[in-house]
């Protein structure tokens, strides 16, 4: 028994409406494993549909290999500029997709993607890849350029058309043509869709997937091999002609013969065994010739790159670190402080300009952050370039409290020259570790004295244990409170006292100012509730006037 007719049918649709082939008759397009690839014109040759093939998405969903288009397509990327992403969100957050437009007006049946909706004048957008053309290597076609349909536009509720819907015993409902970029809609998945609440846009059909832009080839001829210094280069051209003193072609090219081609002569080569008196161009450190230096056999382009571009060096800029404290200074003994915020950093340093070395930065990324200090850990291995660190309570000691924080990176690339050539020494930057950087808090005892209202001891400004203390005392009331101050025993020894004078301007020494004070022992309590010697400077004398006084130490 022959093809039944139905088979006839069946395989000619496929061929003519999908682009794939078979003839199991029991599959339809969409299933099909093989792409319809008859002669081509020349202005459709896809030079570079290998890329496409040999860089295909992974992952074993259809959803998987979508994501992973997206990281191929990306700039700088295998398939950048090689393959258009016409299916997923673009950079404002939109649905990348192409609306389809009416062949023939009055008719439902063939809709086309053109560049621009409804103008055929900017030609069809086609060259829709074929999951069948990029076949996995259990040759099943690559799901994750599957054309899908919609009713509407996708960014504003539009829904997807699946192949089943429209789909009878007889054929499917609908067929994409990815060469051409073309729709064909049966009669009755017209009627389906209009009038639809399901797809309330009806015949308004968007498609999404992705595209070859890459380049494409004007000729017809086989590859032509061209022996360059005894490298074989292909190259998808029609003709090549080549003119010129010491060229000898041999072949034809015609029926995919290898066409060998020899040069020799041309701008010759240029030898020179008298040394060269002076370095050239003359403005060292860019000197490419040196004094003293003999040519051989040196090719007319190597002679002028020498004459004409100096090899330049890149500046080099070393790593370092940074480390921060929110809460630095002087702090009171016995606060808690609700956190205290670390932030420590490393800043690779820098090879610039870059040229052709493998990374900008000096040195290679971070490996670990080294602390030392209470409550903080000694090493925190991260590759990112900042590290932050928190301490929460924290209680205030008596002095100095310090953290410290060093940088261990690893090595850093070879930096190039301005021609490629590395640069070396110095070279490539060794594993190391940054300076050691110190944060500190120091925790001190405040003094009191009676600055605000005469008989409260009022709590003054932090300041260093060892200075001089400055207050402005309040005027005392005859028969009344006297003028107090209360110095932490700590503090470094009172040893004087000074009055600022307002006809000098200045503050004096008060002979045995100390002695008209009367000096007690006190406690009071720090703000955790230990209590802390204090002594009290009483004033002794007659009644006297607010003032500014110095105990100095």
């Amino acid at each position: 028994m022959g093809f039944t007719a139905s088979e006839i049918r069946k395989l000619t649709f496929k061929v003519q409406a999908a682009n794939v082939i078979d003839a199991d008759s029991g599959a339809f397009w969409y299933q099909s494993k093989l792409e319809n690839s008859p002669a081509v014109k020349s202005e459709r040759i896809l030079t570079q549909y290998t890329v496409v093939k040999s860089n295909l998405p992974t992952g074993s969903t259809y959803l998987d290999q979508v994501a992973s288009l997206e990281t191929l397509v990306d700039t700088g990327n295998v398939l950048e500029n090689i393959v258009g992403n016409a299916y997923s969100t673009g950079p404002s957050g939109t649905i990348i997709s192409s609306r389809l437009s009416r062949v023939t007006a009055g008719l439902n049946n063939t809709w086309i993607s053109y560049n621009t909706y409804n103008t055929p004048a900017s030609g069809p957008k086609d060259l829709w890849i074929n999951p069948a053309s990029v076949p996995a290597a259990n040759g099943d076609p690559t799901q994750g350029y599957t054309i899908q349909l919609y009713s509407g536009d996708p960014n504003a509720g539009g829904v997807k058309i699946t192949t089943s819907v429209g789909q009878d015993a007889n054929e499917v409902g609908w067929v994409w043509n990815y060469d051409m970029g073309v729709l064909f809609i049966a009669n009755n998945l017209e009627g389906f869709l209009t009038g639809n609440p399901t797809y309330p846009a009806g015949l308004d059909f968007y498609v999404r997937g992705w595209r070859y832009v890459g380049t494409t080839g004007a000729g017809s001829g086989g590859a032509v091999a061209i022996e360059a210094g005894g490298v074989n280069v292909t190259t998808a051209v029609s003709k090549i002609n080549f003119t010129g003193t010491g060229v000898t072609v041999t072949g034809s090219g015609t029926g995919n013969e290898d066409i060998e081609v020899a040069i020799s002569g041309g701008l010759g080569s240029y030898s020179n065994a008298t040394p060269t008196p002076q370095p050239f161009p003359g403005n060292s450190p860019f000197d490419n010739i040196p004094t003293g230096e003999t040519f051989t056999n040196e090719t007319f382009e190597v002679m002028m790159n020498k004459m004409l571009y100096p090899t330049l060096d890149p500046s080099l800029s070393p790593p370092s670190s940074g480390f921060t404290l929110t809460q630095q200074g002087l702090q009171e003994t016995g606060a808690t402080l609700g956190t205290l915020n670390f932030n420590a950093t490393l800043n690779r340093g820098s090879i610039n300009p870059q040229y052709t070395s493998a990374s900008p930065f000096r040195s290679g990324l971070p490996n670990a952050y080294d602390y030392t200090g209470t409550t903080l850990p000694a090493n925190v291995p991260s590759t990112s370039t900042s590290n932050a660190q928190t301490i929460s309570n924290y209680l205030v000691l008596l002095g100095p409290q310090s953290w410290t924080n060093s940088v261990s990176f690893d090595a850093g690339v070879m930096p190039k020259d301005s021609v490629g050539g590395d640069f070396d020494p110095p070279g490539a930057l060794s594993a190391g570790t940054t300076s050691t950087i110190t944060r500190t808090i120091t925790g001190v005892y405040r003094v009191f004295a009676t600055t605000a209202t005469a008989g409260t001891l009022s709590p003054q400004s932090l300041q260093s244990m060892t200075s001089t203390i400055q207050v402005s005392m309040v005027a005392e009331v005859s028969g009344g409170p006297k003028q107090a101050i209360s110095i932490p025993a700590a503090w470094s020894t009172i040893t004087g006292l000074k009055q600022f004078s307002p006809f000098t301007n200045q503050f004096e020494v008060v002979p045995n100012g100390l002695a008209a004070f009367t000096v007690t022992n006190e406690n009071r309590n720090s703000p955790n509730g230990t209590s802390v010697a204090y002594k009290l400077y009483t004033h002794n004398g007659n009644t006297i006037g607010a003032r500014q006084l110095q105990f100095t130490t």
